[in-house]
C-alpha cells in the first residue's frame, strides 16, 4: 500500500465538508421558498451501464437487449458542466457493472485530470490485478465492492457467477496493495434471509481487510422500465397517476402481492436478525468501521419486523433536493422509485433541475410515505450526515 499523504487528505476533507455544508444550507434555504434555481445538489451519482455480468435474482436494476450508453465524449461535457455548476464535489460510477463500460478507465481518467472527486461501486468481477492496479492509480474516492456471504459458495449461488467469491477476494487484496491513503474500499452487503445470521462475520472480515462496511436490506421496487428506448426509460402505463403511497399501500409479504425481486429474500428468522442487529450496533459504538449509523442499523430491525411497506416518516424526503442519478443514457431523476424528469440529450442540467417536472418531483418525494431503507438516500438528520462524513471521508 502506497504512503498516504495525510496534510493533503485533511485539506481535501476540510473543502468538501466545507462546500457540502454550503450546498446543504442553499437546499433548505431554496426548498423553503420554493426557488430550486437558487441550490445545487449534493450528491451525484451515474449508472455507466445497465449491463452486468452477474444474476442476481433480488436486484432491481432492469435488464435489456439494448443498451444505450454515453461514450467518453458525451460524458467530457456533461462532466465539465457538472464541475462548472456544482465547484468541488463527488460523483459516483455504479451500474449494471460499470466496469463493463468500454471506456470505464478514461472516464475515470478524465475526471481525476478535471480535479473531480470519484467513486466506483462495482460486483468485483473484473479486478484483476492489472485492473486492480490501473484503478488504484487514478486515485478514486471510494472503492464500494457488493460482499453477500462469507461463504464462497452460498455468495457465488446467490450472484448466480462461479468464483465470484475467489475474484472479490483477490480484488480486495490487489486494492489494498496499490491503493493510496486517499482511497477508501467499503464493502456493501445486502441483508436477506439466507445470510442474516452472517452479518457479524462480514463485519469481522471488512476489519481483517482494512475496509469499511455497510449493511442494506433487501428493497422491492415497483418501477417497471427499460432501455429499449434512448430518449428515457420506459415507464408503466398508469405510473404517473399512482403515487409512491398508492402504489406501495397495495403490498405485503402475501405471495399473491409480494414484489418478486423480495420473495425468497425478505427476512423471516427474526431471531437471527435481533442477534445480527445487537451485534452490528455493539462493534459500531465500539468503534468498528460500519457505515450505518446506530439509527439505521435498528431502523433495518424494525423494518423486517414490520413489513408493511408504508410508514409515518418524521420528516419530509430530501432525496429530490439533494441527489441527482443520471441513468446510461442520459435520463436524470432524484429518486429510483419515481419518473425521470429530463435528459441531458434534450436540456442542461441546470434547466432539468429547475424544469416543473423536477419540481412535480420534488413534490412527490417530499409525500411519499414508503419505507425507504437505501443507506445513502435514507431521510437522515444533518448530524448523522456529518458523523458519517467525518468517521468515513
Amino acid at each position: 500500500m502506497q504512503t498516504p499523504s495525510q496534510p493533503h487528505r485533511r485539506r481535501t476533507k476540510a473543502k468538501f465538508g466545507a462546500a457540502y455544508l454550503r450546498k446543504w444550507a442553499e437546499q433548505r434555504v431554496a426548498e423553503a421558498l420554493d426557488r430550486p434555481e437558487w441550490c445545487r445538489p449534493t450528491q451525484v451519482c451515474t449508472a455507466l451501464t445497465s449491463r452486468c455480468n452477474f444474476g442476481c435474482n433480488f436486484c432491481p436494476h432492469p435488464t435489456a437487449e439494448v443498451h444505450h450508453e454515453m461514450s467518453l465524449e458525451q460524458w467530457k461535457p456533461i462532466l465539465r458542466e457538472l464541475h462548472a455548476w456544482l465547484g468541488l464535489f463527488r460523483i459516483n460510477f455504479l451500474g449494471g457493472e460499470p466496469m463493463l463500460h468500454p471506456e470505464f478507465f478514461e472516464i475515470l481518467e478524465f475526471c481525476r485530470a478535471e480535479g473531480i472527486l470519484a467513486g466506483v461501486t462495482t460486483n468485483g468481477s473484473l479486478l484483476t490485478e492489472k485492473n486492480a492496479r490501473r484503478l488504484a492509480a487514478l486515485e478514486p474516492f471510494n472503492v464500494s465492492i457488493s460482499l453477500d456471504s462469507i461463504d464462497p459458495s452460498k455468495h457465488d449461488r446467490n450472484r448466480d457467477f462461479k468464483g465470484s467469491y475467489a475474484k472479490i477476494m483477490r480484488g480486495l487484496d490487489y486494492l489494498n496493495h496499490y491503493r493510496s491513503g486517499g482511497t477508501r474500499l467499503c464493502l456493501r452487503t445486502t441483508v436477506m434471509e439466507w445470510n442474516v445470521d452472517e452479518l457479524p462475520d462480514i463485519a469481522d472480515l471488512a476489519r481483517a481487510h482494512g475496509t469499511v462496511v455497510g449493511f442494506q436490506p433487501v428493497e422491492y421496487r415497483d418501477l417497471a422500465e427499460s432501455h429499449a428506448s434512448p430518449a428515457d426509460w420506459r415507464l408503466a402505463p398508469d405510473y404517473a397517476d399512482r403515487t409512491p403511497n398508492a402504489r406501495f399501500a397495495g403490498l405485503s409479504l402475501d405471495p399473491a402481492t409480494i414484489p418478486q425481486n423480495v420473495g425468497e429474500h425478505w427476512v423471516r428468522n427474526l431471531g437471527a436478525l435481533d442477534r445480527s442487529i445487537a451485534a452490528l450496533v455493539g462493534k459500531k459504538r465500539a468503534g468498528w468501521p460500519i457505515l450505518n449509523s446506530v439509527v439505521h442499523l435498528e431502523s433495518i430491525q424494525k423494518y423486517f419486523h414490520n413489513p408493511d411497506f408504508i410508514c409515518k416518516i418524521d420528516r419530509e424526503c430530501k432525496t429530490a433536493w439533494e441527489h441527482m442519478i443520471i441513468l446510461p443514457n442520459g435520463a436524470i431523476r432524484s429518486c429510483s422509485e419515481q419518473p425521470t424528469y429530463g435528459n441531458l440529450h434534450q436540456a442542461s442540467l441546470r434547466e432539468i433541475w429547475t424544469s416543473e417536472a423536477a419540481r412535480q418531483h420534488r413534490d412527490n418525494c417530499a409525500k411519499c410515505e414508503r419505507t425507504c431503507m437505501n443507506m445513502f438516500h435514507w431521510k437522515r438528520s444533518i448530524v448523522e450526515k456529518a458523523s458519517m462524513f467525518y468517521e468515513f471521508f
